[in-house]
């Protein structure tokens, strides 16, 4: 498979995958089948993606990794936790919050979203396909989505989130600090910015 970026810290493997969808305009208007299916290319796509490195790590104990023929690097598991991080090129906002993506995440895995006209279901099959790939993924990786905090290791962040994190980072294992301070983070008062700097 393919794999946007790892960060090895020694408490933790951080699989990140990139995104450059956000939410079109008709999405932003209000319309709910349109935003559903945005965000399955936004968020549940990239962590679908993210739980299948997550599944090989753990099946096999150890991955390497090839970049372009020139170098490889493996990487071990061991007793670590692996985090997944979508990142997106824009922010969503509250989407992006912890108390919203596992929720959002394991309702999608345990039901499928129908629309009120009939004629838009369709719009749908790539939101329920990434789905059942998350979830597949997730048994996978020893991740039940009955849990009482399912999904607890996946983010959802934009670039400018990111890019916020790398300020107060120095090293892989300042960088996995910082992701694990926005664990609890949710702004239903305050933005992301303002929430995580308190």
């Amino acid at each position: 498979g393919q794999c946007d970026a790892v960060v090895e810290a020694e408490k933790a493997v951080i699989f990140f995958e990139l995104k450059s969808k956000m939410l079109q305009r008709k999405s932003r208007a209000g319309d709910d089948v349109a935003a559903l299916a945005d965000l399955a290319q936004a968020v549940v796509r990239p962590q679908a993606q993210a739980l299948e490195r997550h599944a090989f790590l753990r099946e096999h104990g150890a991955m390497t990794l090839v970049l372009k023929d020139v170098s490889t690097n493996t990487i071990t598991l061991g007793q670590r936790e692996v985090l997944k991080l979508s990142i997106t090129r824009g922010d969503l906002g509250s989407l992006h919050d912890r108390a919203f993506l596992p929720r959002f995440l394991q309702t999608g895995c345990v039901s499928e979203f129908a629309t009120v006209d009939p004629t838009r279901q369709a719009d749908l099959d790539s939101l329920h396909e990434w789905f059942r790939k998350l979830k597949s993924a997730a048994t996978r990786a020893g991740e039940s989505i009955f849990d009482a905090h399912p999904f607890s290791t996946s983010w959802s962040l934009s670039v400018f989130h990111l890019l916020l994190l790398l300020e107060h980072t120095h090293d892989n294992e300042s960088f996995s600090q910082e992701l694990q301070r926005t664990r609890r983070v949710i702004t239903p008062l305050m933005d992301f910015y303002a929430e995580y700097e308190y």
